[in-house]
């Protein structure tokens, strides 16, 4: 493991999150739709990982949709804090 490169990618995961607040209007923490739907939007952010696995899929993307999975993932851990 190399810390530095993880800092930098926690760091990218720390700004989609607030990315994400401001796009959905949600304050840290709070995420209230049911759990389904939290399943949903966490699969359709691993569904877009995939797509970057295709032919023609960059790594600058894959990078960017694992981010945007790591994020909803925290985003719903936060909830259950």
């Amino acid at each position: 493991m190399n810390a530095r490169i993880t800092d930098a990618i926690l760091d990218l995961v720390r700004e989609e999150r607030a990315r994400q607040n401001v796009k959905w209007r949600r304050a840290p923490g709070e995420w209230f739709d049911p759990e389904a739907l939290k399943l949903a939007v966490l699969i359709e952010e691993v569904g877009e990982v995939g797509i970057e696995l295709q032919p023609g899929g960059t790594n600058e993307q894959l990078k960017a949709e694992l981010v945007q999975v790591a994020a909803v993932a925290v985003a719903w851990a936060e909830m259950l804090s």
